[in-house]
Protein backbone atom coordinates (compact mmCIF):
# COMPACT_ATOMS: atom_id res chain seq x y z
CA UNK A 1 0.00 0.00 0.00
CA UNK A 2 1.14 3.57 -0.63
CA UNK A 3 -0.16 7.50 0.41
CA UNK A 4 1.04 10.31 -0.78
CA UNK A 5 0.25 14.00 -0.14
CA UNK A 6 1.73 17.66 -1.17
CA UNK A 7 2.80 20.68 0.27
CA UNK A 8 2.86 23.80 -0.87
CA UNK A 9 5.70 26.07 -0.51
CA UNK A 10 9.82 25.69 -0.29
CA UNK A 11 10.29 23.37 2.85
CA UNK A 12 12.37 24.85 5.89
CA UNK A 13 15.91 23.53 6.35
CA UNK A 14 16.68 21.65 9.52
CA UNK A 15 20.14 23.66 9.49
CA UNK A 16 17.73 27.14 10.15
CA UNK A 17 18.51 29.14 12.83
CA UNK A 18 14.43 30.50 12.73
CA UNK A 19 12.87 27.86 14.95
CA UNK A 20 9.70 29.10 15.00
CA UNK A 21 9.76 29.48 11.03
CA UNK A 22 10.74 25.42 11.08
CA UNK A 23 8.30 24.94 13.63
CA UNK A 24 5.68 26.49 11.42
CA UNK A 25 6.53 24.33 8.58
CA UNK A 26 6.75 21.14 10.07
CA UNK A 27 2.47 21.95 11.66
CA UNK A 28 1.91 22.99 7.56
CA UNK A 29 3.38 19.45 7.03
CA UNK A 30 1.21 17.96 9.56
CA UNK A 31 -2.07 19.18 8.76
CA UNK A 32 -1.40 18.52 5.27
CA UNK A 33 -0.58 15.05 5.95
CA UNK A 34 -4.13 14.59 7.93
CA UNK A 35 -6.04 16.18 5.36
CA UNK A 36 -4.88 13.94 2.74
CA UNK A 37 -4.39 10.57 4.88
CA UNK A 38 -7.85 10.04 6.78
CA UNK A 39 -8.68 6.78 7.32
CA UNK A 40 -8.68 3.96 10.06
CA UNK A 41 -5.29 2.72 8.91
CA UNK A 42 -3.72 6.13 9.88
CA UNK A 43 -1.26 6.41 12.34
CA UNK A 44 0.75 3.62 10.63
CA UNK A 45 2.42 1.28 13.60
CA UNK A 46 4.65 -0.78 11.64
CA UNK A 47 7.56 0.17 9.45
CA UNK A 48 7.25 2.33 6.72
CA UNK A 49 9.29 4.21 3.88
CA UNK A 50 8.80 7.76 3.00
CA UNK A 51 10.28 9.41 -0.28
CA UNK A 52 10.23 12.98 -0.65
CA UNK A 53 10.74 15.32 -3.68
CA UNK A 54 10.63 18.87 -3.13
CA UNK A 55 9.71 20.52 -6.98
CA UNK A 56 11.21 23.80 -6.94
CA UNK A 57 11.53 26.88 -9.69
CA UNK A 58 14.49 28.33 -8.13
CA UNK A 59 15.32 27.96 -4.46
CA UNK A 60 17.37 24.28 -4.43
CA UNK A 61 18.06 23.54 -0.86
CA UNK A 62 19.96 20.97 0.38
CA UNK A 63 18.10 17.37 0.20
CA UNK A 64 19.43 16.41 3.66
CA UNK A 65 18.08 19.50 5.35
CA UNK A 66 15.15 19.40 4.46
CA UNK A 67 14.18 15.92 5.30
CA UNK A 68 13.83 15.98 8.87
CA UNK A 69 11.11 18.73 9.61
CA UNK A 70 8.81 16.89 7.02
CA UNK A 71 9.29 13.51 8.74
CA UNK A 72 8.74 15.01 12.10
CA UNK A 73 5.64 16.44 10.25
CA UNK A 74 4.61 12.74 10.04
CA UNK A 75 4.22 12.20 13.89
CA UNK A 76 2.17 11.50 15.87
CA UNK A 77 -0.95 11.56 13.38
CA UNK A 78 0.07 8.91 10.35
CA UNK A 79 3.39 7.34 12.26
CA UNK A 80 3.65 7.01 16.06
CA UNK A 81 7.46 6.98 16.47
CA UNK A 82 10.01 8.14 14.23
CA UNK A 83 11.74 5.10 14.79
CA UNK A 84 9.17 3.30 12.10
CA UNK A 85 10.51 5.27 9.18
CA UNK A 86 13.00 2.06 7.76
CA UNK A 87 13.69 3.52 3.95
CA UNK A 88 13.66 7.24 3.09
CA UNK A 89 14.54 8.78 0.22
CA UNK A 90 14.76 12.73 -0.71
CA UNK A 91 15.14 14.59 -4.22
CA UNK A 92 14.55 17.69 -5.67
CA UNK A 93 13.28 18.44 -9.16
CA UNK A 94 13.61 21.75 -11.69
CA UNK A 95 9.84 23.12 -12.01
CA UNK A 96 11.49 24.64 -14.76
CA UNK A 97 12.41 22.02 -16.62
CA UNK A 98 9.85 19.66 -19.00
CA UNK A 99 9.14 16.79 -16.44
CA UNK A 100 7.53 13.50 -17.49
CA UNK A 101 6.28 11.59 -14.67
CA UNK A 102 4.53 7.67 -15.48
CA UNK A 103 1.56 7.18 -13.98
CA UNK A 104 1.30 10.36 -11.72
CA UNK A 105 -1.22 9.88 -8.53
CA UNK A 106 -4.21 12.58 -8.41
CA UNK A 107 -2.45 14.34 -5.53
CA UNK A 108 1.16 14.88 -7.52
CA UNK A 109 -1.28 16.17 -10.74
CA UNK A 110 -3.26 18.42 -8.24
CA UNK A 111 0.03 19.87 -6.89
CA UNK A 112 1.63 20.37 -10.51
CA UNK A 113 -1.47 22.43 -11.34
CA UNK A 114 -0.39 25.25 -8.67
CA UNK A 115 2.53 26.77 -10.35
CA UNK A 116 4.49 26.97 -7.36
CA UNK A 117 7.05 25.12 -5.40
CA UNK A 118 6.04 22.15 -2.96
CA UNK A 119 7.15 19.17 -1.16
CA UNK A 120 5.41 15.40 -2.64
CA UNK A 121 5.46 13.19 0.14
CA UNK A 122 4.80 9.37 -0.52
CA UNK A 123 4.59 6.66 2.73
CA UNK A 124 4.55 3.03 2.08
CA UNK A 125 6.05 -0.45 3.27
CA UNK A 126 9.65 -0.55 3.35
CA UNK A 127 11.62 -2.62 0.39
CA UNK A 128 12.70 -5.99 1.31
CA UNK A 129 15.88 -6.68 1.94
CA UNK A 130 16.66 -8.39 -0.92
CA UNK A 131 15.66 -5.63 -2.92
CA UNK A 132 17.82 -3.97 -1.45
CA UNK A 133 21.24 -3.18 -3.53
CA UNK A 134 23.84 -3.24 -0.65
CA UNK A 135 21.91 -6.17 1.44
CA UNK A 136 20.25 -8.37 -1.24
CA UNK A 137 22.11 -12.00 -2.07
CA UNK A 138 24.90 -12.00 -4.63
Amino acid sequence: MRWDFAVPGVPVSLATRNRPRRHAWTETVRQEAVAALKGPEFPLLGPVAVGVTYFHEVQPLDVDNMLKPILDGLWPDIIVDDRQVQDVSGSRRDLTKTLAFRNPSPQLVRALAWNQPFVYVQIGVPRDEEEVLWIGAQ
